[in-house]
Parts: C-alpha cells; sequence; structure tokens
C-alpha cells in the first residue's frame, strides 16, 4: 500500500483481543502485545488511542520497537489494562480498538515518572514507589492510598553466597544504578543493576531488577534476574541467593496461604489468620522425600485437619497432608490501619527449586535455596525470575480468598491477538505469503498443524524452555545435553501462533526464548568468538564450541517485535556480532558448509532490519559474494565437507538469508544471484526424485526458497518443484517444528493449484 493507504490504515487501526479461560472476571489486568505497522502510516506512537467495547476511549499506550527504511514505525509494542467477563460457559474475548490518529492522543493512563538527583519515583493513582539512588533497597518506600506499607527504614536486600559460604549484598554494591528504563502513562518500568558485593569490597554475580507498576493497579511485578560475568571457567558454585523484603505491617502480622488440598473432597481453601511463620517450597528435598514436586507447606498445622479420619485412600498421600498454592501473604496492624502484601514467584513450581516463607513481618524469596549440592552456574549465563507484590489494606487485607484471585490473575495473565490479518496487510516477514486458516477446507491439513508439538518442558529452573536429556546421538559427549532450540524453531512457532489465532502456543514460546536469551547464549567471555553467542548441543548448554551455524535469531527478534524484551535485542545483536567476528577471525569455518554459510547472512539480515547499522549487511554481502564464486567456480553450492570431496549440506539458509538481503536492499545482482542458486536447485539437487531431502527431517526447508523465487518472477517451475514436498507433508510426513518457517508461506500456492485437496481429499465444505 502507499503512504495515503497506510495512513488511513493506521487511523482505523484494528482489533486488540484480550481473552482469558477463567471462571472469575478480570479487571484492570496488564495486557500487551507487539503489532506491526504498515510502512509510512505512523510516525509517531503518542497518537495511539484505544476505545473499548462501547466505545469509549480508554488508556493505552505504544512504545516503538522498530522502523522501516523511511523512518516510520514498523513495530509498536501496545498495553493496556483490560476488563475482561468471566469466561464460561464458553470463551470470552473481550476486543479494544486500537488506531493511530496522526497527532498526540489525551493521555489516558494515570501512570507518572518523577526524576530526580536524589531518587526515581513510579506512581499511579493508587500506589507510589520510591527508589533512592544511593541505596539499594528491592523497594525503597512504597505508599498505598496514603498508606506507607514499606517505609524507607524496612530492610531490603538481595543476600548470595558463594560455594565457600561467604556472602554478598545487593545494598553493599559500589556500581549500584538506578534507571528509568520506560515511562509511559499504562507502565512504567525502574531498573535496578549493580554487583553484589561482600563487605571487604570482593564482588561476586551481577543483579538486576527491572520493577514496573500499571495504571491504576496496587501490584508491582518485578523481574530479578542474576548473571556470571565471572573470569572463572566454566563457572561459579552458588550456596544460596535470597531476595528479602519488610513491610509495614506492625510487629504481630498473620498469614494467608491456599490449603490445595483439604478435605475429604480435596478442594482448594484459601486460609487467613495464621498467627505463625509459615514456608512454602517446591523442588527441594523435602518435597522430594514425599514424592511431590510442590508447592507445599513445611508445616501442615495451620490447616487444622485430622488427616487420620479421612478415606483410606487420603489419609496417607502427602498432597492431601501438605499441598499448598506457590502465594504468602502477610498482614497486620500498622499506624491504626491494617494492610499488607501478598508475594509470590510466577512459574514456582517450573522454575523450581524455591522457597518462600515469611519470618515476621518480612519476606524471604529463596531464588537458589540451599540445597546438598552447590548450584554449579556456568559463565555466561544469566537467569530471570518474575516476583509478584501485591498490596492491600483495609477489609482486604484478611480476605484469602480475594489474596488468591490476585495470584490468579498474575499469574495467568489475559491472552492477547490481533487478527492475522492485520499482520499479512502490513507485509511483515512475508505473512502476506501465508494462507490464513481453513478449517472447514482442510480439516486435515489444519489438524496436523494444531498438532505440531511445543517446545520443551522443565526439569528445573536452568532447564525451563528447551529440550534437555542424555546424548541424542552416538558419539556426542556424556551427560545431559541441551539442544539449545536447534534451527530456530522459535521462529515457526510464532507463525503458526499469530496465524492460528493461538495465544496458548506462545506461552512456551515466550519461554523457550526467555531461555535461549539467558541460558543458551553467553552473555560474558574473554574469548571473542563465545562473548555474546549461542553454544549448540552443549553439556550444561554452553560447555561446548561455537560456530555460525548454530547462532538462531530469527525468532528472537521476532519475539521481541511482539514483548518489547530488552534482552531478547540485545542477544540477537551481541549474536550478530559474533558472526561478524568470525568472518574477520575465522573465514574458514565460516564457510566451510552450507549452513555456516547461510545461518550468518540470515541472521546478520535480520539485526540490520532490527538496527538499521549497515554494518551488518557489509558482513553479510561478504558472504554472499563467496556464494557467488563457489558458483562460479564449481558449478554450484557445494562445500568441502573432506578434503577429497565436496557436497551442499543445509544449503536452505543460504537461499532464506540471500532473499532477506535482497528484500532489505533491492539490489538487482542478488536477485539475479539468488534465482541462479534456486535455479541449479531444481535442475541438480532434486534429481529423479522431485524434491530435495534434508538431513535432521526437514523435508519442506526448500519450500520457502521456491515460494519467493515464484513471487519475484511469476514462472510457474518454482511453484511445480515444490509439488512433491506437499505431496510428501499431507500423506506421509507429520509436520514438525523446524518445518514450519518453510512450509507455511508455500501453502497459499499448494491452495490456488488445488494441490492439498488432490494429496488428501479433505471431505469437507469449500
Amino acid at each position: 500500500m502507499n503512504v495515503k493507504e497506510a495512513k488511513k490504515a493506521a487511523s482505523e487501526g484494528f482489533d486488540f483481543r484480550v481473552s482469558t479461560q477463567a471462571y472469575i472476571p478480570y479487571l484492570n489486568a496488564p495486557a500487551a502485545m507487539g503489532v506491526s505497522l504498515p510502512r509510512g502510516g505512523v510516525t509517531n506512537v503518542e497518537s495511539v488511542q484505544a476505545l473499548d467495547p462501547s466505545g469509549a476511549p480508554h488508556p493505552v499506550q505504544a512504545t516503538a520497537l522498530a522502523q522501516w527504511p523511511d523512518g516510520s514505525v514498523k513495530w509498536a509494542l501496545i498495553e493496556l489494562p483490560a476488563d475482561v467477563p468471566a469466561a464460561p460457559p464458553a470463551d470470552i474475548v473481550q476486543t479494544y480498538r486500537v488506531r493511530f490518529s496522526g497527532r498526540k492522543a489525551q493521555t489516558l493512563g494515570d501512570v507518572r515518572c518523577e526524576e530526580s538527583a536524589d531518587a526515581i519515583v513510579l506512581s499511579n493513582s493508587r500506589l507510589s514507589l520510591r527508589f533512592d539512588r544511593a541505596r539499594f533497597a528491592v523497594i525503597g518506600e512504597a505508599v498505598l492510598d496514603g498508606r506507607p506499607i514499606v517505609r524507607d527504614s524496612d530492610p531490603s536486600d538481595i543476600i548470595v553466597q558463594d560455594g565457600k559460604g561467604k556472602r554478598y549484598y545487593a545494598s553493599k554494591a559500589k556500581d549500584y544504578k538506578v534507571e528509568l528504563e520506560h515511562c509511559g502513562p499504562v507502565r512504567a518500568t525502574v531498573r535496578l543493576s549493580g554487583k553484589h558485593t561482600a563487605p571487604d569490597g570482593e564482588t561476586f554475580l551481577d543483579f538486576r531488577l527491572r520493577i514496573s507498576i500499571y495504571h491504576a493497579s496496587p501490584d508491582v511485578l518485578i523481574e530479578h534476574q542474576f548473571t556470571n560475568r565471572e573470569d572463572a571457567m566454566p563457572g561459579v558454585k552458588v550456596r544460596s541467593l535470597k531476595v528479602v523484603q519488610k513491610f509495614n505491617v506492625g510487629d504481630d502480622p498473620v498469614c494467608a496461604l491456599t490449603q490445595g488440598s483439604h478435605g475429604v473432597d480435596t478442594i482448594k481453601r484459601p486460609l487467613g489468620g495464621i498467627h505463625q511463620d509459615m514456608t512454602i517450597e517446591t523442588g527441594t528435598p523435602l518435597c522430594t522425600s514425599l514424592g511431590l514436586p510442590g508447592p507445599i507447606v513445611t508445616d501442615p498445622r495451620p490447616f487444622n485437619e485430622d488427616f487420620s479420619k479421612m478415606d483410606f485412600h487420603i489419609r496417607s498421600y502427602p498432597g492431601v497432608i501438605h499441598s499448598s498454592g506457590p502465594w504468602l501473604d502477610v498482614s497486620g496492624r500498622a499506624e491504626g490501619r491494617v494492610q499488607g502484601a501478598s508475594v509470590f514467584f510466577r512459574q514456582m513450581a517450573e522454575n523450581h527449586p524455591k522457597v518462600l516463607e515469611n519470618k515476621g513481618n518480612r519476606i524471604v524469596l529463596h531464588v537458589v535455596p540451599q540445597m546438598p549440592e552447590d548450584l554449579h552456574y556456568m559463565q555466561g549465563w544469566s537467569k530471570r525470575h518474575e516476583i509478584a507484590f501485591c498490596f492491600h489494606h483495609g477489609s482486604e487485607a484478611g480476605d484469602a480468598a480475594e489474596r488468591d484471585r490476585t495470584w490468579y490473575h498474575l499469574e495467568h495473565r489475559p491472552m492477547v491477538t490481533i487478527p492475522f490479518e492485520w499482520y499479512q496487510s502490513t507485509g511483515v516477514e512475508d505473512m502476506d505469503k501465508i494462507m490464513p486458516p481453513k478449517y472447514r477446507k482442510y480439516p486435515i491439513l489444519e489438524t496436523k498443524f494444531y498438532w505440531v508439538p511445543g517446545r520443551g518442558g522443565s526439569t528445573g529452573m536452568i532447564h525451563w524452555g528447551d529440550d534437555y536429556g542424555g546424548s541424542a546421538r552416538e558419539g556426542w559427549a556424556p551427560g545431559a545435553v541441551g539442544s539449545n532450540n536447534e534451527e530456530d524453531p522459535i521462529y515457526g512457532h510464532i507463525l503458526l501462533g499469530l496465524r492460528n489465532d493461538d495465544p496458548g502456543r506462545f506461552e512456551s514460546v515466550w519461554r523457550n526464548t526467555r531461555h535461549q536469551t539467558d541460558i543458551d547464549t553467553i552473555s560474558y567471555s574473554q574469548d571473542p568468538l563465545r562473548h555474546g553467542a549461542n553454544v549448540p548441543h552443549a553439556v550444561d548448554h554452553v560447555r561446548g564450541a561455537t560456530y555460525p551455524s548454530h547462532m538462531w535469531i530469527t525468532g528472537m527478534v521476532l519475539y521481541y517485535y511482539l514483548t518489547g524484551d530488552p534482552d531478547a535485542r540485545a542477544a540477537a545483536i551481541a549474536q550478530a556480532e559474533v558472526n561478524l567476528r568470525f568472518i574477520k577471525k575465522r573465514w574458514e569455518a565460516t564457510t566451510i558448509t552450507g549452513r555456516e554459510h547461510g545461518w550468518p547472512i540470515l541472521n546478520l539480515t535480520t539485526v540490520y532490519e532490527l538496527t538499521r547499522d549497515p554494518k551488518y549487511l557489509a558482513g553479510a554481502k561478504k558472504l554472499i559474494d563467496d556464494v557467488e564464486r563457489r558458483m562460479n567456480e564449481y558449478g554450484g553450492v557445494y562445500y568441502p565437507h573432506h578434503p577429497y570431496h565436496f557436497g551442499s549440506f543445509a544449503n536452505y539458509s543460504i537461499y532464506e538469508g540471500m532473499y532477506n538481503y535482497w528484500k532489505q536492499t533491492g539490489d538487482p545482482q542478488v536477485k539475479k544471484l539468488f534465482l541462479r542458486v534456486i535455479d541449479w536447485l531444481i535442475e541438480t539437487e532434486f534429481g529423479e526424485r522431485g524434491f530435495s531431502y534434508c538431513r535432521n527431517g526437514q523435508f519442506f526447508a526448500n519450500l520457502f526458497p521456491l515460494a519467493v523465487a515464484y513471487y519475484m518472477t511469476g514462472d510457474e517451475k518454482y511453484v511445480r518443484a515444490g509439488k512433491v514436498g506437499i505431496i510428501l507433508m499431507m500423506n506421509y510426513h507429520p509436520i514438525g517444528d523446524w518445518c514450519l518457517r518453510e512450509l507455511l508461506h508455500f501453502l497459499a500456492l499448494a491452495d490456488e493449484r488445488g494441490w492439498i485437496q488432490e494429496c488428501q481429499p479433505q471431505n469437507a465444505e469449500a
């Protein structure tokens, strides 16, 4: 579309759909999603407006994440507070209309930010948070509806012990920084960072907190991260790490929590008024001894049940006796008022081991609880956890059921989708070439897509978000090995989630990407060919060699566009920098196989699109020039796998990378080379089979370049070359996540020609 059409589309806007599957309504719940914008349509995101379902103006904010070459906004993160009715008997979708007027819109959100030489203050109509620049505290002061729930005098700290038991404190950090990372009318975020420091001045591990406040909300979300940037190789031992915060609830606080299995019917029961300290654990030796993953309480006496009188099949079941919810509340009377705070880890069980406890009016969050064996924390690892502080006062303070609902709302956030047609209309990621779902016409095909398996589960906080287990191939090093999201399945899963309007798929994809950003990426190394790199197929995820073919960032960048996670952006850029260093320092390693050659081209052009820094295009062009040299010298894209013979292993990334370069630059010589390479692929590699098989089960890896070659030229031979792939997909091969990025873009061409129906009659509506 032209600029006039783009501005018109942006002014008309799109639906921002928020949904839950909860039996309880959501009120004022933070909801966010990245959206693409048409080229030339939006130059200032402050012109964003939102209308609620009744058509009334609604609070909203937009943050620009990437630009088109003309400087207009390409991707923006949309955030708003959402109200969603209870879901049953059918899923409820609440729809807000978001649009860009072209001029600065009226600010409806109530979040405010104040910076001074001494402090940063974040506030909304209910809550005010103060962060002192000179002294670390998780929260320096918190005032809710005029009531101080955290005072300047209330101690707060992060305490870490190394493998020798030496203690280090965030409060003693000499390099402590307080920065306002984001300020908008719906959300504001402050960043606290430094190195844990011992009383003698020695330092150990970096810490970082991102603390966010939201429109009209008494809840605070904290992202805690610790990172190993020590010089010790391969890592360091961590005995324990805990976050401690005192609340202003008086000297005689009471606790509240949930009993996970109450009574003979084992129903959930919120329980308040507990006059003793409580501890909730998951993944600890006690959990293991009871045969329960957790969360569990260590002392079930406050449940006040005679378990011996229950039915026989229940009375000896530890889950009934110890099962608990993952939140803990402390409340009490302070300055004549009843007030308190509920605290929890998000995904506490999956990120085990964890311990949450109170000691009077202090809450202690054991990020790394002391275990029989110290945690071996590898160099370059980061790990993030999300913590919630939910403040309350008055009659709310004693209502354990209300505290449980608050936990549920933040643990199970509203799901957001944007109509796929909107993404297609903007042309990003070639989504306009993807066939939208056709459930009635192709039920078998769509069922195949529905059952594409998600990514890795959890075997603990370090291994949550990727496939992790014993050696998967003969000859690999013994011991647990991570796949490190090989071949970037994240990208295809995101496309499938957008196409199918499936926010549930995003939950696992976001987890996978954070794992790749934090654990699989080496955020620090003295070796320039490791610093910032992703490490493939490695024991402990990073204890292995780095090489260009296994640094996958296209999914990471698309994840950034949809979430605004700045760590993903930084990790993608860091890996592109490693690609540039390999080109300069290890040219032979960068050009020894198709994947070593191709993934850097794709990575560098992707990061150019993100940053508009021409050095990334220059690096990609150097590799593309070598592709042309090989074509001229060997007559094809061949690589010396062995001193005495050539091969063409996994060239698909070369084709995608060259296309991406042409898409960014419009270079006619690169287009000519791309088509020359695809012609060679069809004439030589497909052979009698009529289809090019790629190892690792990626039978469809060349369908995407065939599709774009057709769109470039209109030549039917490129489409015909992929027909056998469609036959395989429909009649034999299950759809795996490695091939999603290639397959999705070819389906529209197959649909237009009737091949899907021809391969396997669907017996459904046309």
